[in-house]
């Protein structure tokens, strides 16, 4: 709005109340006049009330008049005195009663004075009020008329403006429309591009399963192969020299301790029967040749992307304790990591002294955090602490690389860990009975998760050993006031439960194992094990670096 028009409007709405405050003015001019009239009015009143005694007054005299007027007709002849005293009387009376007629008289100007004033100031103030209505009307139709103007003069302008306005909005809103549909073709372009990669990993996975299943099927053959030639040999009288076929009993010893029940020691053990009850048969089996040659194929095959496969189906038999189904159903929903690296139970075994010179750490809790004594091999493979279970307290542990499983964590100061998930590298001990020590097996790097502790069903399926076992360390370490029996029917009535963590794998570190391998080896002393950097070439690369260090 211009200043023109401001000062338009300035003087239209000072004129505006310069009308409105005059029609205020006679308004109260106008209650004035009433006032005055309702007193005049109130006063009238006050007079013809006090008239009324003189006019009954005059009433009376001029009944008396009458009378007198007829008396003295009848007796003028008879009593002429009394006559005079009665002219005397009537002189008299006529004079009071001229002079209250003529203060009648007078009433009745004065009272028709002030109803004339009554009037005509009635009459102004009719007319002064209707003078400033009109007045006010004017003024408002006045204003109103010059409002109108004014707005039809400043019309064109602000439509401008408006107009100015909406077209800006328009073009950004344009812009927007554009960005927005430029946004959306290179989102269908991205999403093309994801879904075609989405099918090419589909379809590599599901040629990962078929050479899976290839090479289960193909190791399943063999191993009929091998059993049925082994009877075959038992029943002729001539042995046969024994060929090396470290390749197949490497790949068989592989898959056997990943489905074992047993400890690692154990498992080497049967391994070694198996390795010298099969040997001489394996000659015949280089008659099949081209069921090696799809099992090497298959092995290249899966070698060449990782070094884990996935298997989809969880089996409850490959843990030594059986698992209840809800348990197991929460492990049925991880993959199931299956390694393919050479983890048979006799090279797969390491002592707590051989993990502690290594990764640093002591050898005597389940925990181990690696603070001061993280070694160099340690903070290359960023490892700040791994588990050490042992299965005597944890039957629910992985007995192989790859599983999933449970562990019975938490008493004492162990109560708050692992309320956040961690993800830690993983060794399960178990006794060896010849040694009578507890040899620990690398089964990969977990995320460890606390879940609910176990219920008193869950803790009945439990071996009694192990129970008791169990309410043993729980009386060592929070119930010392208690006795180990006491504890135990604790558990069995629910008054303390045992708590539980969840292992999931998620995978296994290739260069931690084969630097523990190296180290672990008779030729390697512990101060080169800790500067040991692990190449990625696999064992063949180690047994290399071996024999150069053997040959100096």
């Amino acid at each position: 709005m211009t200043d023109a028009s401001t000062e338009v409007w300035a003087t239209a709405l000072i004129k505006w109340a310069e009308d409105i405050e005059s029609l205020r003015q006679r308004e109260a001019e106008l209650a004035a006049i009433h006032t005055e009239y309702s007193s005049l009015q109130s006063k009238h009143a006050e007079l013809q009330q006090q008239l009324l005694p003189y006019r009954q007054q005059i009433q009376t005299l001029l009944q008396r008049r009458v009378e007198q007027t007829s008396n003295a007709s009848s007796t003028h002849h008879s009593r002429p005195s009394s006559s005079v005293e009665n002219n005397g009387m009537d002189v008299a009376t006529s004079s009071r009663l001229s002079e209250a007629e003529v203060g009648l008289d007078k009433a009745k100007e004065e009272y028709h004075k002030v109803r004339q004033e009554a009037n005509n100031e009635q009459l102004r103030g009719q007319v002064a009020s209707s003078h400033s209505s009109s007045a006010s009307a004017v003024a408002l139709g006045t204003v109103s008329q010059f409002i109108f103007m004014s707005m039809m003069q400043c019309l064109p302008s602000y439509k401008e403006e408006y107009v100015n306005e909406l077209r800006t909005q328009v073009c950004c809103l344009r812009e927007e429309v554009e960005t927005l549909k430029h946004d959306a073709k290179s989102r269908s372009t991205e999403n093309q591009e994801l879904r075609k990669q989405l099918a090419a990993v589909q379809e590599n996975l599901q040629k990962a399963k078929e050479s899976n299943k290839m090479l289960s099927s193909t190791m399943n053959n063999l191993h009929s192969i091998a059993r049925g030639t082994s009877h075959n040999e038992n029943d002729s009288p001539t042995p046969k020299k024994a060929m090396p076929s470290h390749g197949l009993l490497n790949m068989g010893a592989g898959e056997h301790s990943t489905n074992s029940r047993t400890c690692p020691t154990q498992t080497s053990t049967s391994m070694d029967g198996d390795s010298q009850s099969s040997s001489s048969p394996l000659k015949r089996v280089k008659s099949k040749s081209s069921e090696i040659s799809t099992l090497d194929t298959a092995r290249k095959n899966r070698e060449h992307d990782d070094t884990t496969l996935v298997n989809e189906n969880l089996n409850p038999q490959l843990y030594p304790t059986v698992i209840p189904p809800t348990r197991r159903s929460a492990l049925s929903s991880f993959l199931n990591i299956t390694i393919n690296v050479d983890i048979s139970s006799k090279k797969n075994c390491f002592s707590r002294d051989l993990l502690a010179s290594t990764l640093g750490g002591s050898i005597q809790p389940l925990i181990v955090r690696l603070s001061d004594s993280q070694t160099a091999l340690a903070r290359s493979l960023n490892i700040s602490g791994y588990l050490c279970p042992g299965m005597e307290l944890n039957p629910w542990c992985p007995s192989a690389p790859g599983q999933h499983g449970y562990l019975f964590v938490g008493l004492g100061r162990e109560k708050e860990t692992f309320i956040v998930p961690e993800v830690l590298n993983i060794f399960g001990g178990s006794k060896n009975t010849l040694m009578k020590k507890c040899d620990y097996m690398y089964l990969g790097f977990y995320k460890v998760t606390r879940v609910d502790p176990l219920s008193v069903k869950e803790w009945d399926e439990i071996p009694e050993g192990i129970k008791m076992t169990y309410a043993k360390v729980t009386q060592e370490k929070t119930e010392k006031q208690r006795t180990a029996p006491q504890v135990l029917s604790a558990y069995k009535t629910g008054d303390i439960s045992v708590p539980c963590v969840r292992l999931e794998c998620i995978g296994f570190n290739t260069e931690l194992y084969n630097a523990l391998l190296v180290a672990n080896s008779p030729n390697c002393d512990v101060a080169q094990a800790k500067r040991i950097r692990c190449p990625d070439n696999g064992p063949d690369e180690i047994g290399r670096q071996k024999r150069r260090s053997s040959r100096r």
